[in-house]
């Protein structure tokens, strides 16, 4: 009988992510960074394509949304998206209707990603997950072309934070006002919310382990902890997510970050933020802002040691 579970534990042990938390934190503390050479090398000729998450029409440049604080955000994805311009490789930015709901903006996404010929190397963050696991799971000449996915940060298991929208009626009502103004809806808040997002875990869990379990797929999540001084400018989210679900980036809790496939890495001491955005500007007027990891994170760097973490196998 021993012999028998051992064998159904060897068989679908890869639906089970692996921990790669302290190879991810060698990598970082390593005092020669990994070559630029040897990461092209691992992804070829690949197309690199991020996806964004929500509300991040209002933190790119040349959205055409109406209200845009990239000026004092930064461009999200932008660091990324130099480097790959500098070192030659290939690169799309999808950028889609980031108010919408999750269902809304999977159609377009898979329109964008249609029109990109070879394979893909998807970066994914925050919602931006969310929509593109829908579409893996709905079209399989894109899943079939997915050589691998990085989704960082993404609430798989949804968002407790949304509760302090959706559970107040004043503030709802301001959430739907706000998502409708700016070219989306309510359904962009309500398709990260807990139920909504269990609600579709349970309904696709195998074919989620099925369509996934021979892919390169790494899940990157991180939690940030109170620090002497601004440690995060999310820091009453931060506050109100570690009373209901423990350790959490300060919009997503750690717990959602991970799906039972694929491999994973926490890093301690990030935000939801910094992984995407340039916040320089912000901190300049920011308040006893601390000298933290969180602040000085160095985005590039950071792509770099994920794409060798997932292509590197």
């Amino acid at each position: 009988m021993k012999i028998k579970y051992l064998v159904v534990i060897l068989l679908t042990g890869h639906c089970f992510g692996g921990d790669l938390s302290n190879k991810y934190l060698k990598l970082i503390e390593r005092k020669n960074e990994i070559s630029t050479t040897e990461i092209k090398k691992l992804v070829g000729n690949r197309t690199i394509v991020f996806i964004p998450g929500i509300l991040s029409e209002t933190v790119i440049e040349d959205s055409s949304q109406i209200v845009n604080f990239s000026y004092l955000m930064g461009d999200y994805f932008k660091e990324q998206l130099n480097w790959c311009a500098t070192e030659k490789i290939k690169c799309q930015r999808i950028i889609l209707e980031s108010e919408a709901s999750v269902d809304v903006n999977s159609l377009q996404l898979r329109k964008s990603l249609s029109d990109i010929t070879g394979e893909l190397i998807v970066i994914s963050h925050s919602k931006g997950g969310l929509e593109f696991l829908n579409v893996l799971l709905n079209d399989d000449d894109i899943r079939l072309r997915t050589h691998a996915w990085i989704a960082m940060q993404s609430p798989f298991k949804g968002a407790v934070a949304t509760e302090i929208f959706l559970d107040n009626k004043i503030l709802k009502k301001g959430v739907e006002w706000l998502f409708s103004f700016l070219g989306g809806s309510s359904g962009g808040v309500q398709s990260i919310s807990v139920k909504d997002r269990e609600g579709y875990i349970k309904l696709n869990t195998k074919m989620i382990e099925e369509k996934l379990r021979d892919k390169k797929f790494l899940q990157y999540g991180s939690y940030i902890k109170d620090e002497e001084g601004v440690e995060t400018i999310l820091g009453f989210t931060r506050d109100y997510i570690m009373e209901r679900k423990g350790n959490n980036d300060g919009l997503v809790e750690l717990s959602s970050t991970t799906l039972n496939v694929g491999d994973f890495v926490h890093e301690e001491g990030v935000d939801h933020l910094l992984p995407v955005l340039n916040l320089k500007r912000l901190k300049r007027v920011t308040p006893f802002v601390s000298n933290n990891k969180n602040w000085n994170l160095n985005r590039a760097k950071m792509l770099k040691n994920l794409l060798y973490m997932v292509l590197n196998d």
